[in-house]
């Protein structure tokens, strides 16, 4: 049966200063880079490699981001036919903004409870966080710090068939740099999930990505997919809090997705930012959708 699917993708937030980014694709069903709980809960495997690149028209130079990540869910059966659904991952991203430079690379666990229509899932991603600062960032007279840490991420998820929302936290360990004033490892509470309407054929998917950085800046941002007949073709629009807007167009063939995203930012007196993504995925769904199990 034929599908049209408008998905609506709010509150994506855009740090500015933060160590998580969050690219304006995250959240469509696939695991959501900080939440070690979604790793195995959507889909059998997935790879996921996204990337941006930020031009401006002052000197101040220019900001590089990019995400890559893969999941494997599966099933371990116990002597005493006990299931103990399961995900693990391989996940990290890169940032480059102006002489910052960070690298963050961890594995998430994740361990699933299933119901008969819906899935409570656990998660932790132990890994490491790079970070490589310059000057303006050095409250110092320091030409440049390198610093690595441990770090830690945790969350959860509530998913079904029609739906899902998750709480997760990056950062756990929240070390200090004293001498970054602007730019201490800080934790962030991430918030996302959404919901699927169906009226007949069609289907209204809202989608949500909130993040709460405790010391930095946060936006918000709505963009809304729409998707034509088994996903093929899609194109979106969106509004991002300071006058940021946002278009995409994307494409899928046989598990395999393509998309690009654009951001507008105006600033003021002539002055702009175009920032500019590309994300490819390959997804291998459950075969039973209801719960995400493969039976």
């Amino acid at each position: 049966m034929k599908k049209f699917n408008l998905l609506l993708l709010a509150f994506v937030p855009f740090h500015l200063f933060c160590q998580d980014p969050l690219m304006i694709s995250a959240g469509l069903q696939q695991p959501y880079v900080h939440n070690p709980a979604s790793f195995g809960a959507f889909n059998k495997f997935s790879f996921n490699a996204a990337g941006s690149f930020q031009d401006q028209n002052v000197i101040i130079g220019y900001t590089t981001e990019s995400t890559l990540n893969m999941e494997y869910g599966g099933v371990i059966n116990t002597k005493n036919n006990t299931r103990i659904p399961f995900g693990i991952g391989l996940n990290g991203f890169y940032q480059n903004y102006y002489q910052r430079i960070a690298f963050n690379a961890n594995i998430p666990f994740a361990y699933h409870l299933d119901f008969d229509d819906t899935k409570l899932s656990f998660g932790l991603a132990p890994g490491i966080h790079y970070l490589k600062m310059g000057q303006p960032w050095i409250g110092t007279g320091d030409p440049e710090i390198e610093k690595l840490f441990f770090d830690l991420s945790a969350g959860f998820m509530w998913s079904g068939e029609n739906f899902y929302a998750g709480l997760s936290t990056t950062h756990f360990t929240g070390p200090e740099v004293p001498e970054l004033p602007f730019s201490v490892i800080d934790r962030n509470i991430h918030a996302h999930g959404g919901y699927r309407f169906k009226i007949k054929e069609h289907s209204i998917y809202p989608v949500s990505s909130i993040a709460v950085s405790i010391r930095q800046r946060s936006r918000a941002q709505l963009m809304v997919y729409y998707m034509t007949p088994r996903d093929i073709f899609s194109v979106g629009l969106g509004y991002c809090t300071d006058r940021i807007y946002s278009g995409t167009v994307g494409i899928q063939l046989k598990g395999i997705r393509a998309n690009y995203y654009l951001n507008y930012m105006p600033f003021f007196s002539g002055i702009y930012f175009f920032k500019h993504q590309v994300k490819l995925s390959y997804t291998l769904p459950f075969k039973d959708k209801s719960t995400g199990n493969s039976k």
